[in-house]
């Protein structure tokens, strides 16, 4: 196992994983326990165990599109192929947007965290 859930109270910088939708819902974060590396195996453990079936239970019947940023973790061949297989929509990297905060929401919520 190479996470846990944090608690909702704890504060502290920590590598995490968590998923944001468009209209604010957001999956629990999860910490990455020390001294594991977030490569396309660990990562794409995570969507299949923790972001699918959150995505599945929050917005159940409902089409989502799922967009990614171009982290090596991302763009890895089984997590664009996996994401493609399951998700309804899903923008694989040729259609991201360029690296620019204003196409690029998240970056703006993680920069004012």
């Amino acid at each position: 196992e190479y996470q846990k859930r944090l608690p909702d109270a704890e504060a502290g910088i920590c590598d995490c994983l968590g998923a944001v939708a468009s209209n604010g819902k957001k999956s629990p974060l999860f910490q990455i326990l020390d001294g594991v590396k977030v490569n396309k195996i660990v990562y794409l453990d995570f969507l299949k165990t923790k972001v699918f079936p959150w995505i599945q239970e929050e917005f159940s019947g409902v089409p989502v599109c799922i967009q990614q940023d171009g982290s090596p973790t991302h763009t890895a061949k089984n997590v664009q192929d996996w994401c493609a297989d399951n998700f309804y929509h899903f923008w694989s990297k040729e259609l991201w947007p360029l690296s620019s905060p204003d196409c690029n929401p998240l970056d703006l919520v993680m920069q004012g965290m």
